[in-house]
């Protein structure tokens, strides 16, 4: 079960590695260099752009089925649980996809 506290640490942790992270990163102004693949490696390979798109398509329509079940949840419950549920499954479905 995550506690209060624990969710608190751990956003105070991840918040302090950005920060520190984005100070260095940005100190000259410029973006970091995008990560570069060698045309050997094995990843670089199966990175095809039918393979991406075929992530795409499933990553979509995975978040689709999360939308709907959490709209289905929504359905059998009543009042300010209802509500909240299908604000978050609305804020999903119009910021992801």
């Amino acid at each position: 079960m995550v506690t209060l506290a624990r969710t608190r640490a751990i956003v105070l942790a991840t918040t302090i590695s950005v920060a520190a992270t984005s100070a260095s990163a940005t100190a000259d102004g410029q973006p970091p260099d995008p990560p570069k693949l060698r045309a050997d490696d094995v990843v670089s390979e199966s990175l095809k752009r039918g393979e991406a798109y075929a992530h795409l398509i499933a990553a979509g329509l995975a978040s689709l089925l999360g939308v709907g079940l959490a709209l289905l949840k929504a359905s059998t419950e009543i009042g300010t649980t209802q509500a909240l549920i299908t604000a978050v499954a609305v804020v999903i479905l119009v910021f992801v996809l």
